[in-house]
């Protein structure tokens, strides 16, 4: 017969195992992360954000961010105060130091008003 001291490691190691079996591991590879994004025309005012060593958030009129990375953006885009209306794709596929806003990439430039 097994006494209740030596049982209390195996009972111990099961309820791990078992919590560890039944928990949602949300944190790992989203099933849509590569999945076709739409095109979304959005119009608003670009801004310089001063955080992480500086980022490019468009600031759209229905409220929503996003993050222009510079690498992709126009350079004709990326201007503090500019009021732009883009065609953008979001990139569930990319992460930002910055987290100003979705990351999106531009498509199409309709317009540009530098301030």
């Amino acid at each position: 017969m097994v006494s209740p001291v030596q049982a209390r490691p195996v009972a111990t190691l099961f309820a791990a195992l078992l919590i560890f079996h039944t928990s949602d591991f949300s944190c790992s590879a989203r099933t849509d992360a590569f999945a076709p994004s739409v095109e979304i025309r959005v119009s608003g005012t670009v801004r310089f954000v001063s955080v992480e060593g500086g980022c490019w958030q468009l600031q759209a009129q229905n409220g929503a961010r996003y993050e222009l990375r510079p690498t992709q953006a126009p350079s004709r885009v990326l201007v503090d105060g500019a009021q732009v209306a883009l065609v953008v794709r979001l990139r569930t596929d990319l992460m930002s130091t910055c987290m100003v806003g979705d990351v999106v990439d531009v498509e199409r430039v309709e317009s540009v008003h530098a301030p």
